[in-house]
């Protein structure tokens, strides 16, 4: 079993709560949730830049990734690695976004509301 170090929330990622991302929609009560995290390890040195280009991303694509519930994103206290916890309306609205992302698509092109 690999032990992942110790991790901290990005004090800078404090503008993107993870209840803003969601739209104005409701789910439905029998919904659950999808979670999906991801852990990056940057080349030495390049955390700092890593991060930057995270939460710019983040900023970027708030309310246009359909059933985005919201994410975090955190460091490591050793500065070497992050890991990025997204929350989804379901697996299917996760998938999507992977497709899209894969395909480097916009992510606001086509999404129905």
């Amino acid at each position: 079993m690999q032990v992942l170090p110790q991790l901290i929330p990005n004090r800078s990622s404090s503008d993107v709560p993870i209840h803003d991302a969601r739209p104005a929609r409701r789910r439905s009560a029998a919904a659950t949730p999808f979670v999906t995290n991801q852990r990056d390890t940057p080349k030495a040195g390049k955390l700092a830049e890593f991060m930057e280009r995270q939460l710019a991303q983040q900023r970027r694509l708030r309310g246009e990734v359909q059933g985005l519930v919201g994410s975090r994103l955190f460091r490591s206290a050793d500065d070497r690695s992050a890991v990025l916890i997204a929350v989804f309306e379901t697996e299917e609205d996760a998938k999507r976004f992977r497709a899209r992302s894969a395909n480097d698509q916009p992510f606001g092109a086509g999404a129905a509301r």
